[in-house]
């Protein structure tokens, strides 16, 4: 599958995601509901702790950067 700017989506972050104990934040070009053009969204994919499962959300954002989002969503 690949974004609206011809990027591969999904399989290598959430491969990473599922082989890791923590979060893999990645970037890429979707369409917001109703929308025929890609926005910018951050993904943020999570292991599901003694299964096979991973958790992703995002968010549609044009200005954040990953080493942002990623230093907000580890503080305590």
């Amino acid at each position: 599958m690949k974004d609206s700017k011809g990027n591969e989506l999904f399989q290598k972050d959430y491969c990473d995601a599922a082989k890791s104990p923590s979060r893999v934040w990645s970037e890429y070009w979707w369409p917001k509901p109703g929308a025929k053009e890609g926005s910018r969204k951050l993904t943020y994919s999570l292991n599901a702790k003694g299964t096979p499962d991973v958790v992703v959300a995002g968010v549609y954002d044009d200005n954040a950067t990953i080493r942002e989002v990623s230093k907000q969503s580890s503080m305590k």
